[in-house]
């Protein structure tokens, strides 16, 4: 029985294309280091005509002065509010003020109503920066960047069983290059109007946990925040 969880774990393991997480960059199993932008969102619909064909414009002169590709990904997920819910119950039992007490119970029957109704979604937006270096193996030059192309389309797809070994000095050449296109893109998006922060070692493998396991984040509760409470 151990060895068939064993076996299973290994065949999950396989499936995986990261072969590592440090220092706030994901290295994959072909050699590929990526790194991932948490990117703000922008009202497109509330501004004017000629702000939206100057956003669209600075987008497409952005992406075509660009060197490299990039991968744009946006995450839906259905969240759990029940501890906010329970947080504005334990305000309402607390508050002195009946004029507030009522709006708050105003507040929770409306709240409590919409989630009845509807699905609460939380929208992420993120930007992929990757750096990928030339790698030849005796697989052959042409088959290599065949399977890395099909690796880099989404990173949920299967990708190598086996790891490319980075010696340290690989790691460190291979870091600076990517954080310099890292940077081209931050910037590159601040003049869109759209602030990007790259995520950290623990955020990148929370999101690639959430990734693997979405019926886990739905699961999870979300805080009341401070302001509320």
């Amino acid at each position: 029985m151990v060895q068939k969880n064993q076996k299973e774990f290994l065949s999950s393991q396989s499936l995986v294309p990261i072969d590592q997480v440090r220092e706030g960059i994901a290295v994959l199993k072909n050699g590929a280091l990526l790194s991932i932008l948490n990117v703000s969102g922008i009202n497109f619909e509330l501004k004017s005509e000629s702000e939206q064909n100057d956003i669209i414009n600075t987008w497409n002169n952005f992406l075509n002065n660009l060197g490299f590709s990039l991968q744009v990904l946006v995450q839906s997920r259905k969240i759990n509010i029940s501890n906010y819910i329970n947080g504005l119950r334990e305000k309402t039992q607390k508050e002195t003020n009946e004029l507030l007490k009522i709006q708050i119970e105003d507040y929770l029957e409306f709240i409590q109503n919409f989630v009845d109704l509807y699905s609460v979604i939380r929208k992420s937006f993120y930007v992929v920066v990757s750096y990928e270096p030339v790698i030849i193996k005796q697989a052959g030059l042409v088959k290599k960047f065949g399977e890395s192309f099909r690796s880099m389309l989404s990173l949920t797809r299967p990708a190598f069983t086996t790891s490319i070994p980075l010696t340290e000095d690989d790691f460190n050449k291979y870091q600076k290059q990517l954080l310099i296109r890292q940077n081209n893109v931050i910037n590159g998006l601040a003049r869109i109007g759209l602030a990007a922060a790259p995520l950290t070692t623990d955020e990148l493998i929370k999101l690639f946990y959430n990734l693997y396991n979405p019926e886990t984040f739905e699961k999870q509760k979300v805080e009341l925040p401070q302001e509320v409470v």
